[in-house]
Order: C-alpha cells, then structure tokens, then sequence
C-alpha cells in the first residue's frame, strides 16, 4: 500500500516518467538455456574458417558463467577481465534465439574476432530466456 502511494505522490508530482518505464516486478526471472548447440556452432565456425575448435571450461567457469547471463537481464553490460575476450549480446522475439546471436556476432567484426581469436584454446557459453518479454542473452568467453 504504501509503494502504490510513493507511486502516486511521484507521478502526481510529475516526478516519475512512465514513458518507456516497464514494471520489473511482473517480469518473469531467467531461465536457462542449453547453452551446448551454441558451443558447437562456435566450433563449427571456428574449424569452417581453418581454426581449432575451442575446449570447454571446468565446470566452476560453467557456473560463473551461468550467473553471469542471468545478471545481463538487469545490468547489460561487459565484464572487465584480461583473462578472457568476451560477447555479450541480447535478442528479443526470435524463434532459434542462439542461432540469431551467433550470426550477429558473425556479422560484427569485434564479436566476431573475439570468436576466432588463435590464442584462445578454452570456451564457456551460457544463455538464458526471459519468457513473459520473449528477451533472450547469451555470452561467450574465450580464455588462452
């Protein structure tokens, strides 16, 4: 009752724009999703374009990077690391949501150096869906 009231006073006030503003509290949490289809398009590019596929992380780097994923529905934004190269993406409304990330990452040339970087020898991906906003977030990792 009295967050509806702070509410109110604040859009009486004129001290809340509600224009472009959605209501977190109704949104459904992330969820997970296999992450492997993806991992296997990245290696299935890689070795297209005469690279070595990449190996997978242990599993607390798996874990990590699942957290990760999750938190990007609420703080977009990349991980400052020199021990890794990072993607990061977000897609909204797609029927094969990992196929779609990957292909933007192709299309952009950082996210797409950062996939066949020759140094990395190790990958982690993780993705996760948003069902009630059909949002979806992916990132890869790439470590020497």
């Amino acid at each position: 009752m009295r967050k509806n009231l702070t509410v109110l006073l604040m859009l009486l006030c004129g001290a809340l724009n509600t224009q472009g503003v959605t209501d977190n509290s109704k949104k459904s949490r992330p969820q997970l999703i296999d992450s492997q289809p993806l991992f296997e398009m990245i290696n299935q590019y890689r070795v297209s374009k005469g690279l070595k596929p990449l190996l997978p992380m242990g599993k607390i780097y798996q874990i990590a990077s699942d957290i990760y994923v999750k938190s990007l529905s609420k703080e977009f934004e990349h991980s400052a690391s020199d021990k890794f190269t990072e993607n990061i993406c977000y897609y909204r409304g797609y029927d094969d949501p990992l196929l779609e990330m990957l292909e933007a990452w192709k299309k952009s040339g950082g996210h797409n150096k950062t996939l066949l970087g020759t140094r990395q020898k190790y990958m982690v991906v993780s993705a996760c869906y948003i069902e009630d906003s059909n949002e979806s977030y992916a990132v890869f990792r790439g470590y020497e």
